[in-house]
């Protein structure tokens, strides 16, 4: 008779389906990861296809999606959430579904149709989401169930539902009674409601939560939750293919929810750009040696980069022969990127192949990788130090050349700064040398020091105020000021020969001429003598005759 009353008045309900994320547990291309989107069906008919909303190459998708659709019992009782593999090419692939019997939540004594949350608010993120407010839910389980109505104090704090008592959450209570008059209007125009009203629905909602464990036992509520749902594959019975974060909600259409659905998009990333100037190096390790004059030099530049060397990399002009290790350059790094504050970590786009079709997401930590190199003309260049700094917590640089020490890197107590709170640093920071091959050390060795600025805005404020790159306009930095001995040899042969040969050797080359010009002066007068003296006898004879 049941069955038959329930055909001829059939029930027609409201679900919002929220589907947060999902884990797969195997790759369905030859890249092995997927296109995963979502299907979902009525039984055997898909109502909902989000193939255009498919996300690629990834096998931990998040899809932060909510569906709303209406379901009519008895006729479309199952409800199939399905994740698909998106084939260009090919058809297809479903790679699981998790199946949901709307009749079982819908008739269940635990409530499953919407869960519990912790907290009553009528209003914000947290808003109610059921059609039914707390006290009236209340109400009517303890006339289902036939106990006395609840009974409230005075000042709605507390309820006796039977024999059992219920205390409103403390917050709650605290909130109100520390507000002033002020406040309580203020209040009643975000909730649209008396502060008493709020405690009270609150103090039934803590005996909805504490009805399974003190009333009906058998009985619990279902609390709000999200659900961690397996999925299974037809084609692969039994064997599980993976698991989906999600949460589902239902309401009958004689009392369709009043609220709006939850927003559950995925939070975008910021875009930022980082301008990091490079003013100075200084004692950077000597790494070549002239093998004419013994004399130690460094060829000197700076190279920096966010998320990889050979996709976002850049570096300085060189600054050659550096005697000292000084290096001046003046030159401005510029890297724009895209941060999720809520992760802390920089979000881009590539490709783990040159034959992957589309780009992976990928995530990476807010770092700087900033290293020190020996530009060598016939060899690979020599990697002389580096300085890798986590733009959520950059070491403060130290405002004196002769304060700088490996401590700024390397003690995890020292001071640091948020560079995306604070905006600007400016110091001198060491350069942490490389372990060479078979190297053991007792301790840390510097490969230079450097002299920096950084500067992080976001992406409208840099169009607002745009810099070049390197020393290019708009705001473009002035020329080094560097000593007349830094040229490379080949393309200044005169300068080489000035600043290399003869500032070496210029004794060496005077004493050389002169004593050229005497050897020179010698071979004439031995030379000239024996004719001369030759000469000087034929005279005589021919004076004599």
């Amino acid at each position: 008779m049941l069955q038959l009353d329930f055909n001829k008045n059939p029930i027609t309900l409201r679900c919002r389906l929220y589907i947060i994320k999902a884990l797969l547990y195997r790759g369905w291309d030859q890249a092995g990861k997927a296109d995963p989107f979502i299907k979902i069906a009525l039984n055997n008919d898909t109502v909902i296809d989000d193939a255009d909303e498919k996300l690629r190459n990834t096998l931990e998708p998040v899809f932060g999606k909510s569906y709303e659709f209406d379901v009519q019992l008895p006729f479309q009782s199952l409800i199939r959430i399905q994740i698909w593999d998106w084939d260009m090419t090919s058809p297809n692939d479903m790679i699981g579904e998790t199946k949901i019997d709307v009749e079982n939540r819908w008739f269940s004594c635990h409530r499953a149709t919407c869960g519990l949350p912790k907290r009553y608010d009528s209003a914000g993120y947290n808003t109610w989401r059921d059609t039914k407010k707390p006290a009236v839910i209340l109400v009517k389980l303890c006339r289902t169930t036939n106990i006395n109505a609840p009974v409230y104090t005075l000042n709605f704090c507390s309820v006796t539902v039977g024999n059992e008592s219920f205390e409103c959450d403390p917050a709650c209570v605290e909130f109100i009674r520390n507000a002033k008059s002020s406040v309580d209007t203020l209040h009643r125009k975000a909730h649209h409601e008396l502060p008493e009203e709020y405690i009270r629905q609150n103090t039934a909602l803590a005996a909805l939560h504490g009805w399974g464990r003190k009333i009906n036992m058998k009985h619990a509520l279902v609390a709000e939750h999200i659900e961690c749902r397996s999925l299974f594959n037809p084609e692969f019975p039994g064997i599980e293919q993976g698991k989906l974060e999600m949460w589902l909600d239902f309401f009958p259409m004689s009392r369709p929810p009043s609220s709006a659905m939850i927003d559950i998009t995925p939070p975008k990333p910021t875009s930022y750009q980082l301008r990091i100037t490079i003013w100075n190096t200084s004692e950077v390790e000597l790494n070549d040696e002239n093998f004419l004059t013994s004399e130690r030099t460094s060829d000197i530049y700076v190279k920096a980069w966010i998320i990889g060397e050979r996709i976002d990399g850049q570096q300085t002009d060189i600054h050659y022969r550096s005697l000292t290790g000084e290096g001046n350059f003046n030159w401005r790094f510029v890297f724009d990127f895209d941060y999720l504050d809520i992760e802390e970590k920089i979000v881009f786009e590539a490709k783990d192949s040159v034959f992957q079709v589309g780009n992976t997401t990928k995530k990476i930590p807010p770092r700087i990788i900033i290293r020190v190199y020996d530009a060598d003309l016939f060899s690979a260049d020599d990697f002389l130090g580096e300085c890798n700094l986590n733009l959520t917590h950059v070491p403060l640089g130290a405002k004196t050349l002769k304060k700088c020490t490996a401590n700024i890197l390397l003690d995890p107590k020292y001071k640091g700064t948020d560079l995306f709170v604070n905006k600007r640093l400016a110091g001198w920071w060491p350069m942490i040398a490389p372990l060479k091959v078979g190297e053991i050390r007792d301790k840390t060795l510097l490969g230079g020091k450097l002299e920096a600025e950084f500067s992080l805005i976001t992406a409208e404020e840099a169009e607002k105020n745009p810099v070049g790159k390197a020393r290019e306009a708009p705001q473009p930095l002035e020329e080094p000021n560097r000593p007349k001995t830094s040229f490379l040899w080949f393309t200044s042969p005169w300068r080489t020969l000035r600043f290399v040969i003869w500032r070496n050797f210029k004794w060496t080359i005077i004493l050389g001429v002169l004593i050229f010009i005497g050897v020179i002066f010698l071979l004439l007068v031995v030379w000239t003598i024996p004719g001369e003296i030759i000469r000087q006898i034929a005279t005589k004879i021919f004076k004599n005759t």
